[in-house]
């Protein structure tokens, strides 16, 4: 289960903590929010090659609007019996794993699937006899989510473990709700939480000590300036 504590609760137990040493200011809680994004990524990612993906770090951006594009300038492709769609937004970016693509695209009116493949694929997907009718997805390098084999407008729930989860709330829901809110639970599990902790704990102290020996040998130059 998501360990009940926002983005920002997080930030202040790190900025409140004696070791922390950081103004409570708005560079200082970027500097820590990068940290906290940075560290739970590399969990995250870890997790999923060894346990395979867990819900918890998955977030879902609900009612996703598509468009129609032109599929010939788009892949090249001649079968106008399919449609391609497109997102209308860019979609968030999505945490890497070496196990698989990362998302779920599903329909909003039915059970529906968009298989997800590469999007190097997509131009060879009318060469295969069986399957070529199937509904796929792909994310091209301009971070657009496509939709091929569908023929209707429409729109579609993304899921994925995001980067940044904060990202997700650009997006609204179905019900004209923002699909995340900085009230929203962090999406992290409780033992993730404490290494995260641990870690950043870590990286301060040693800017700390940094910071002091800096200033030590800045006052024992003064003293030298004063006694020469």
């Amino acid at each position: 289960m998501i360990y009940g504590i926002t983005l920002n609760g997080i930030v202040d137990d790190i900025l409140n903590d004696k070791n922390g040493g950081m103004p409570n200011d708005d560079y200082a809680r970027e500097q820590i929010i990068f940290k906290v994004l940075r560290w739970r990524e590399l969990l995250i990612r870890r997790d999923i090659e060894r346990n395979g993906m867990n819900s918890v770090f998955q977030q879902t951006i609900h009612c996703l609007p598509l468009e129609f594009i032109d599929e010939t300038v788009c892949m090249g492709m001649t079968d106008t019996d399919n449609k391609i769609l497109r997102s209308v937004d860019e979609v968030p970016q999505i945490i890497r794993s070496k196990t698989g693509l990362g998302y779920l695209v599903t329909s909003t009116t039915d059970d529906s699937v968009f298989t997800a493949m590469k999007h190097h694929e997509a131009r060879y997907v009318g060469d295969l006899r069986i399957t070529a009718k199937n509904k796929r997805s792909y994310i091209k390098p301009d971070n657009k989510l496509y939709i091929y084999g569908d023929k209707e407008p429409r729109y579609v729930n993304f899921t994925a473990p995001f980067f940044d989860p904060r990202q997700v709330a650009r997006y609204i829901n179905c019900s004209g709700q923002p699909c995340y809110t900085d009230d929203d639970a962090f999406p992290i599990t409780g033992d993730m939480l404490n290494v995260i902790y641990g870690e950043i704990a870590k990286e301060l102290n040693t800017v700390n000590i940094y910071d002091e020996a800096k200033e030590k040998k800045k006052g024992t130059s003064v003293e030298e300036m004063e006694h020469s």
